[in-house]
């Protein structure tokens, strides 16, 4: 017979997965923006422009925190929640 909530489990380590992964890559272009630069970036239509190399750190700083808990916090509330339902059942 199939592991009951298998799918949530599944689900957890990809989910966990996924927040390794786009941490990494979300570090690895705040890095090549800040060691390499590049022309600046446009902001919206009003013609603000931001260094790339700023960009970079924003991105290293912010981008990579966020995107990283937004996937890691589900993940780890479900391994508490299929925890707690393993123990409550005995």
């Amino acid at each position: 017979m199939a592991q009951p909530y298998q799918a949530l489990r599944v689900g957890r380590v990809v989910l966990l997965g996924l927040a390794y992964l786009v941490a990494a890559l979300n570090l690895v272009a705040g890095f090549m923006l800040l060691f390499t630069g590049g022309p600046p970036i446009p902001i919206g239509e009003g013609g603000l422009e931001i260094p790339a190399r700023l960009f970079g750190v924003m991105g290293i700083l912010i981008s990579a925190p966020v995107s990283f808990l937004l996937l890691y916090v589900p993940s780890g509330l479900i391994h508490l929640l299929l925890d707690l339902r393993d123990k409550l059942k005995g």
